[in-house]
């Protein structure tokens, strides 16, 4: 019976051999063929503060925010990128986002500068209490600041009080103090302390003849029918819809006040709700479509229903308030439909003003701003009539 020979050492090394050098070549061109797709690959900045700066200055803050939250993901959120985040979220209306991230902020880094952040967070949601009691807990904020949470919580008289405080009556600027001195009168007003608004608005309109809120209080409630005249006139020229008589913002449905109170108390499916039914059977409550909107926006929908009701919202639009022009403020240029006697924004007294027709900018991002529009301030105040002048003494 044939036998087979056993297989010699060198035929075991040849085929080791033999497979090693496949190895190698195998290797080879695996590495050849990456670095030919490397160089092939289009070159990408890799995530970072500055290329979240750059897509912000672009006008991409939906970029920006996807930058800044990789960052945030690689190196434990330090403050710098935290606040940077803070900011584009703030820019594209998302406060209520905003807020979560400076709150964790502030458990891991408490400190004071971080107050105003918070106080500004919580005036853009309009949450005007919670503001306050950020307000009371504070050591310092910045002056106007301070003033906005005291005014929009209908604090005037506060406000008054600590602008004195805080102020030398040497730096005491005019148009500050009539505003808040307006104010006051407007509070008075509705409160129907009669002879002592109008002893205020003397005196606002005295302190700032050309203020725009001693104007649209001083139009109502000036003793003096020639004083009453000059304001109107001044309101015609800056702010039409600010005319005693031609407000261009009706008073609220009672949905509307529901849904506020609603919301308020944090019940935000219940406001939402609520206003979904009211819209239903009055489409054309523009007011509380806006509401509606802003709201949902805030409560994170996705990105494509956001956007639908963005523009539903840009479209449907009544063509009167959009050839009417939109208020402005006139010192950090913030844009919105409604009127508001202190801009959301920057927190100045007075600042926003029609100054003709104009086509609307871009919609700006959603801010509540509640206490800040002039319906709160101006609703309830029934303006004197020409029988109703009075003679007073000044002082």
């Amino acid at each position: 019976m044939p036998t087979t020979a056993a297989p010699t050492p060198l035929l075991f090394g040849l085929l080791a051999g033999a497979t090693l050098a496949l190895v190698v070549v195998l290797w080879t061109a695996a590495l050849r063929a990456r670095r030919r797709r490397r160089r092939r690959a289009p070159h990408r900045a890799p995530p970072g503060a500055g290329v979240a700066l750059a897509r912000a200055l672009e006008g991409d803050l939906a970029g920006a925010q996807a930058a800044l939250e990789a960052v945030v993901r690689a190196r434990q959120g330090t403050p710098d990128v935290v606040l940077g985040l803070v900011a584009v979220l703030r820019a594209r209306g998302e406060s209520t986002r905003a807020g979560r991230w400076v709150e964790r902020l502030a458990r891991r880094s408490p400190g004071p500068w971080l107050q105003a952040l918070r106080l500004r967070l919580a005036l853009d949601v309009g949450d005007s209490e919670r503001a306050l009691r950020i307000l009371r807990a504070s050591a310092a904020v910045p002056l106007e600041l301070e003033l906005a949470a005291w005014v929009r919580a209908g604090h005037w008289e506060d406000a008054l009080r600590r602008y004195r405080e805080r102020t030398t009556r040497k730096a005491r600027q005019p148009e500050i103090l009539g505003a808040l001195v307006a104010g006051l009168a407007a509070q008075r007003a509705r409160a129907g302390h009669e002879r002592s608004a109008r002893r205020l608005v003397r005196r606002a309109v005295g302190l700032d003849p050309t203020g725009l809120v001693p104007a649209a209080v001083g139009a109502r409630l000036h003793p003096r029918a020639a004083e009453r005249e000059r304001c109107v006139g001044l309101l015609k020229r800056r702010a039409p819809s600010l005319v005693p008589g031609g407000e261009a913002t009706p008073a609220e449905s009672p949905a509307l006040a529901e849904a506020r109170a609603a919301h308020a108390a944090g019940d935000v499916e219940v406001a939402l709700g609520g206003l979904r039914d009211h819209l239903e059977a009055a489409p054309g409550d523009w007011s509380a479509r806006r509401q509606y909107v802003r709201w949902l926006l805030d409560a994170g929908t996705p990105e494509d229903w956001r956007v639908e009701l963005a523009e539903l919202l840009r479209l449907g639009a009544p063509a009167a308030e959009e050839g009417a022009g939109r208020p402005r403020c006139a010192r950090c240029g913030f844009e919105d439909a409604r009127g508001f006697f202190v801009c959301p924004r920057c927190d100045a007294l007075g600042s926003m003003t029609i100054e003709g027709p104009g086509a609307a900018p871009e919609a700006a991002p959603p801010v509540l701003a509640t206490g800040a529009e002039w319906r709160t301030l101006l609703n309830g105040i029934a303006p004197l009539q020409a029988g109703d002048d009075e003679e007073m003494t000044p002082g």
